[in-house]
């Protein structure tokens, strides 16, 4: 078992939700977002880590 402190835990989990928020965008460059969907989108994004969106 590994401990990690709780910052060290919150950077990881940070560079794994960029890393799979890059690949999946990689994969869909194709289909661009219109600005209500990306709102909604990011809205999304900061109900999961639990942070305030500028909109």
């Amino acid at each position: 078992m590994v401990q990690l402190n709780i910052k060290t835990y919150e950077k990881i989990e940070e560079i794994l939700e960029n890393y799979s928020l890059h690949k999946l965008m990689e994969e869909d460059e194709n289909t661009p977002m219109n600005v209500e969907e990306a709102k909604a989108y990011y809205s999304k994004l900061g109900k999961r880590n639990k942070t305030k969106t500028p909109f």
